[in-house]
């Protein structure tokens, strides 16, 4: 692989994981606000502290998941990239 070509793979990369990452938590957001809804029944435990909070917004959507998947791969992207 040629000088250039590698530095044209090391942009490609960087830019990459940088679009990944705010389409991934954009799309987050959008899905909890269309798919979310608000539950006063939920609960949740700090499991450090112990402390049970009640209420939060929540969904049947698997799809945050592979939201933050795509944002994770996005930062694994750029760490990978610049240290190439």
């Amino acid at each position: 692989m040629t000088r250039k070509t590698k530095i044209r793979l090391w942009i490609a990369t960087i830019v990459l994981g940088v679009l990944m990452i705010p389409i991934g938590v954009g799309w987050i957001v959008y899905t909890v606000a269309q798919t979310g809804q608000y539950d006063s029944n939920a609960e949740f435990t700090d499991p450090d502290t112990h402390v049970t909070t009640h209420g939060g917004y929540v969904t049947d959507s698997p799809a945050p998941f592979v939201e933050f998947a795509l944002s994770f791969a996005g930062g694994i992207l750029i760490t990978v990239g610049s240290s190439a």
